[in-house]
């Protein structure tokens, strides 16, 4: 059963590339863009702390409903990205 459904999920979330790649090819390339996120999330923090600081001073008086619409626009915009990245033949 486990194998169907990871064969299964590879398919939804890969479509037509899952049966061109390996799962480990696959698994190497969702850690390399992990990672990608990782150092992206990271590197303001790192460049400038200070100023982080007063931003998430200013995120956390935010209220609830605009932190809520932000994190919806930014998941949309993610998943266009993605289907874009996946699906299109823009690349």
């Amino acid at each position: 059963m486990k194998v169907w459904l990871d064969a299964w999920l590879l398919r939804f979330l890969l479509g037509s590339c899952a049966s061109k790649y390996s799962l480990g090819f696959i698994m190497k390339f969702f850690l390399s863009v992990l990672g990608m996120v990782m150092i992206l999330e990271g590197l303001p923090y790192f460049a400038f702390p200070e100023g982080m600081k007063r931003w998430l001073v200013k995120v956390s008086e935010m209220e609830a409903s605009h932190l809520r619409t932000f994190g919806l626009i930014a998941m949309c915009v993610g998943m266009v990205l993605v289907y874009l990245g996946q699906r299109s033949d823009l690349f």
